[in-house]
């Protein structure tokens, strides 16, 4: 982090919570590809496979988009990418070709959660400024004397209110 890593590569829940702790106390977002483990029998030597379940290395395929929603919302981290390795001394590429596809679903996942996460930000904001918009355009009219009506273009009936003109708005 000090000499200004561009990427790390996080492979469980604990290291992503480090990389955050580092990023929070560093004053930076640290970017993390989250390595997925895609549940695939690489074909390589037993004692080198890294891409099946119980091999226990990156976050299992069927808990990623949890993981990376959490992560997601960690001060400290920016998640950038997805990482993957299945083994070495692999000679057959169907193993590769089967990680891939797996990997490509989870990345079609990811991005519609973004999207969603996306539109409902800014679903808020638009809420949030329409809202400020309509306070501010509230119309006020006094009858001489008696009464002052103040109306809200909002359709909120607790917003339309007959009061008297010692009564504060």
């Amino acid at each position: 982090v000090a000499v200004g890593v561009a990427e790390i590569n996080g492979e469980s829940r604990p290291e992503l919570a480090l990389i955050d702790a580092i990023g929070r106390e560093k004053g930076r977002r640290m970017a993390v590809a989250i390595r997925v483990n895609p549940d695939v029998e690489a074909g390589g030597h037993a004692k080198i496979s890294t891409g099946k379940a119980e091999n226990k290395f990156g976050i299992p395929i069927s808990r990623a988009r949890e993981v990376y929603g959490r992560a997601a919302k960690l001060p400290g981290i920016t998640v950038a990418g997805v990482d993957m390795h299945i083994g070495s001394q692999i000679t057959d590429l169907d193993p590769f070709e089967a990680a891939f596809r797996r990997v490509a679903e989870l990345v079609v996942s990811l991005r519609a959660d973004v999207f969603a996460q996306c539109l409902a930000r800014l679903a808020h904001q638009l809420v949030e400024a329409a809202t400020q918009e309509l306070d501010r355009l509230a119309l006020q009219f006094q009858l001489p004397g008696l009464i002052r009506l103040k109306y809200w273009p909002r359709a909120r009936a607790e917003r339309s209110v007959v009061e008297k003109d010692h009564v504060g708005p």
